[in-house]
C-alpha cells in the first residue's frame, strides 16, 4: 500500500469540501441572503443540506469579520471559538487563503475528533468579511481508509505540518492528535515525496516509511512497513529459491 495512493484518496476527499465551501459563498451570495443577520432559517436549512451530502461533515459554520459564529449546522447557542487557530489565522494574516487546522476533540460532540478547514471571504480592498469553516468528522473521513486490508506491521496515515497525526491506521483511536514533532523537515525540501529510516516513537518497531506530501493542505500521507517483515520475507525468497 503506497504512501502517494493515500494521499490521493485524501486529497480529492479535502478538493471536495474546498469545492463545496467556494461554492457555499457563491450561492449564498446569489440568494442575497443578509449573512451579518445571525441564525437565518433558509441558511440553515441550506447548510444541512449541504451536510447530508458530504458525510464527512461534523458541522458548518459561517464566521462574521471578528471570528464570531453566525450560522452553523448545530443547534441552540454557537461555541465560542476564538481561541481556534483555523479562526486566528484569518483573523491575525491578512494574506491568509485555505487553512487546515491541527486535529482536536470537539467541544460539542462529546469524544469525537476533528480538523476543519476554514476559508476567508475578503472585500476588492482586503478587509475580511466572513469565513467559512468546515469541521471535519475524522472517523467519517477516514472510514473509506480503515476498510483497507493492510499488509502485515504495514501502517497509513496522515500527519499535519506542525507534526499531529489525524489518523494512523491501523490502531487509529489509539494515536488520533498524537505529536510527532520532528517530522518538519518533509516541508523543507524541494520534493514532494520520498523515503526514510525510522525507528517509530509508537511502536518501537524499525521502519521504512514513504511519504507523500499534499502542499496544499500542509498535510502528510506515509505508509511504513517494518524492517523485520521485509527481512522475513527475504528470508522466506531465498528459502523457497533454495539460496
Amino acid at each position: 500500500f503506497s504512501a502517494n495512493l493515500f494521499a490521493a484518496q485524501a486529497s480529492a476527499s479535502l478538493d471536495g469540501v474546498e469545492k463545496m465551501l467556494l461554492g457555499m459563498d457563491r450561492e449564498l451570495q446569489l440568494s442575497r441572503f443578509d449573512l451579518t443577520d445571525s441564525f437565518n432559517p433558509s441558511i440553515h436549512r441550506y447548510m444541512l443540506d449541504l451536510q447530508t451530502v458530504y458525510k464527512e461533515l461534523m458541522d458548518l459554520l459561517i464566521l462574521d469579520d471578528s471570528g464570531r459564529i453566525t450560522h452553523w449546522t448545530g443547534n441552540g447557542q454557537a461555541p465560542d471559538i476564538s481561541d481556534r487557530q483555523y479562526v486566528n489565522e484569518h483573523l491575525s494574516n491578512d494574506q491568509s487563503k485555505l487553512y487546515v487546522g491541527e486535529p482536536k476533540l470537539s467541544r460539542v460532540h462529546k469524544n469525537q475528533w476533528f480538523f476543519a478547514l476554514s476559508l476567508p471571504v475578503r472585500s476588492k480592498q482586503g478587509e475580511l468579511q466572513r469565513i467559512y469553516v468546515a469541521i471535519i468528522d475524522i472517523k467519517q473521513y477516514i472510514k473509506h481508509f480503515a476498510k483497507v486490508k493492510l499488509p502485515e506491521h504495514t501502517t497509513v496515515g496522515i500527519i499535519t505540518r506542525q507534526g499531529n497525526l489525524i489518523t494512523r491506521h491501523p490502531d487509529h483511536d489509539q494515536y488520533v492528535g498524537t505529536n510527532l514533532s520532528g517530522l518538519e523537515w518533509f516541508w523543507t525540501t524541494d520534493k514532494d515525496e520520498g523515503n526514510y529510516h525510522i525507528k517509530s516513537r509508537l511502536d518501537g518497531e524499525k521502519r521504512i516509511v514513504g511519504y507523500q506530501l499534499l502542499r496544499q493542505f500542509s498535510l502528510a500521507a506515509f505508509a511504513s512497513t517494518s524492517h523485520s517483515s521485509i527481512l522475513s520475507s527475504w528470508i522466506r525468497v531465498a528459502f523457497i529459491m533454495g539460496v
